[in-house]
């Protein structure tokens, strides 16, 4: 029954750490050091705990982050009530394959564009092209294509003020959640301290009981024990002596650790080093 016990108690504590199969096997548990087992140390006061716990922990800083992210959110929709001013601005260039320029000295060229009415005496134009084009420049066009703009926009809020007033309420109510959801949070994380401090007071006296106890239960067996060899003492007594003694020994492992767990716990919330060696 004890092996099947530990079986399911193994198995149990490898679930719960997500191992594998293989890890799960090589798994092993190793006990703490007895040099955790300092009975000179205080345990801590509980506001000393708490104070420093609710500066570290993740829960109680998420829970804080949440308020200012509400808090902006108020911030944010009354600013719906508010006129809008925009600015926009761009500047902007272009370049094209198809500005072409000359290549070459210009040639003159003269083309009839009419003529005179009566004498029909043409009439002529002269302009200069090339024999050769090229694409322009990539920096010259760059240059001449150049072009800048700014442009403002004002908005004044008048036919959507009641959109804006259930946005304020809405940001107002959430605010509202996020600092009861915050609170909350402090509340329960002092609730756990104070039983974290009541749990490891009461396993720093068990203990303190279950070693004074085996020691004593070790006297009573040892006496049992020359009693039994003097034939003072019958075999069921002295059974009897040496079952007592194992369960005191047993409850003494179990206190022993049970303080180790617990003084570990008053370590996370202070946010020690968890080390069990």
């Amino acid at each position: 029954q004890i092996e099947n016990s530990l079986m399911i108690a193994r198995l149990t504590l490898t679930n719960l750490l997500l191992l594998g199969p293989q890890e799960a096997q090589e798994f092993e548990i190793l006990a703490p050091s007895d040099s955790l087992l300092d009975m000179e140390r205080p345990i801590p006061e509980v506001l000393t705990v708490y104070s420093t716990a609710v500066q570290n922990l993740p829960q109680i800083k998420a829970a804080e982050l949440r308020v200012e992210s509400s808090e902006v959110g108020m911030d944010i929709a009354q600013g719906g009530r508010s006129p809008q001013l925009s600015v926009r601005g761009s500047i902007g260039s272009g370049y094209s394959g198809n500005n072409q320029v000359g290549v070459g000295e210009p040639i003159d060229v003269i083309f009839p564009i009419g003529e005179v009415a009566n004498s029909g005496e043409l009439v002529v134009g002269e302009t200069e092209t090339y024999n050769d084009f090229e694409a322009k420049a990539f920096g010259e066009q760059l240059e001449d294509n150049f072009n800048q703009s700014v442009s403002f926009s004002l908005t004044i809020p008048i036919f959507n003020g009641l959109s804006v007033t259930s946005d304020v309420d809405r940001a107002r109510l959430n605010y509202r959640i996020s600092q009861l959801d915050e609170q909350a949070a402090k509340n329960q994380l002092l609730q756990d301290v104070q039983q974290a401090h009541a749990d490891a007071t009461a396993a720093q006296r068990s203990y303190l009981a279950a070693t004074q106890a085996l020691e004593a239960m070790e006297l009573n067996f040892l006496n049992a024990e020359k009693r039994f060899e003097q034939d003072m003492l019958s075999p069921v007594e002295f059974n009897d002596a040496k079952s007592r003694l194992a369960m005191s020994r047993t409850e003494a492992i179990r206190a022993k650790y049970d303080y180790i767990f617990r003084m570990t716990i008053m370590d996370f919330y202070l946010g020690n080093p968890i080390n069990l060696q």
